[in-house]
C-alpha cells in the first residue's frame, strides 16, 4: 500500500474560520459592554445591558455556525474554525444564560 502524506503547516486558513474568530471577538465585545453597563447602573441596565447581550448571544450563535461551515471545506487549514466554533458555542450559551436570568 502508498502512503499518503499531509501536509498540516502550509495551509491557508479558511474565510469562514477567519469570520467566526472575528464574529466571536464582535460578540465579546458587546458582551462586555453589557456586563459593563450593567455594573455601573448597580445592576439596572434595563433593555439596553440586556440588548447588548441579546446581540452578544446572537452574534456568537452566527460565530458557532459559520466555524461549522469553514470546517466542511476541503481546502485550507482549519484552527481559526474549530477556534471560533468553540468559543462560540460557549459565549452563546452564556450570554443567553444570563439574558434569560435578567428578564425574571
Amino acid at each position: 500500500m502508498r502512503e499518503q502524506k499531509y501536509s498540516f503547516y502550509n495551509k491557508k486558513e479558511t474565510k469562514e474560520g477567519k469570520a467566526s474568530v472575528w464574529l466571536f471577538a464582535a460578540a465579546f465585545v458587546f458582551f462586555l459592554a453589557g456586563i459593563v453597563l450593567s455594573c455601573i447602573k448597580h445592576g439596572e441596565g434595563g433593555p439596553l445591558a440586556g440588548g447588548f447581550t441579546l446581540v452578544s448571544a446572537l452574534l456568537a450563535v452566527y460565530s458557532f455556525l459559520t466555524g461549522l461551515k469553514g470546517l466542511r471545506m476541503r481546502e485550507g487549514g482549519h484552527i481559526t474554525a474549530v477556534i471560533g466554533s468553540i468559543l462560540g458555542g460557549i459565549l452563546a450559551v452564556v450570554a443567553l444564560t444570563l439574558f434569560l436570568a435578567g428578564l425574571s
